[in-house]
């Protein structure tokens, strides 16, 4: 499945013009779609380029993902995630996490489901 186009808004300020793609519904779905049927269960919808100094992106992250916990050190970066719908887990950095794709990280993700899921 492809992502279609968002449609853009055209904001004009006094300083620049800028044009924005709104976060909305049909986004939000389309995006999960790739998600849930991708292997690793989650899939990036950027709204930056590539030359861009910051990195602004929608994150589809479905239930059975895994992203080992990280920090980004070189350039320092910091991270904020801001959960548009579903629900999620603080995980914190773990240097002690297995790394993502490996065998180790299916039973650590299905241990860390459990005990976030039986503090609900």
């Amino acid at each position: 499945m492809h992502l279609t186009e968002p449609s853009k808004i055209q904001v004009v300020n006094v300083k620049k013009k800028s044009t924005y793609t709104p976060i909305d519904l049909s986004l939000l779905n389309q995006v999960s779609k790739i998600a849930v049927d991708s292997t690793r269960k989650r899939k990036n919808f950027n709204f930056h380029q590539l030359e861009d100094p910051v990195q602004r992106f929608l994150n589809a992250i479905e239930p059975g993902s895994y992203i080992q916990p990280h920090r980004h050190k070189e350039p320092l970066r910091d991270e904020a995630f801001i959960i548009l719908r579903g629900k999620g887990m603080d995980k914190g950095f773990a240097p002690w996490a297995p790394k993502e794709n490996v065998p180790d990280a299916v039973p650590f993700l299905k241990n860390l489901e459990k005990i976030a899921f039986s503090q609900l």
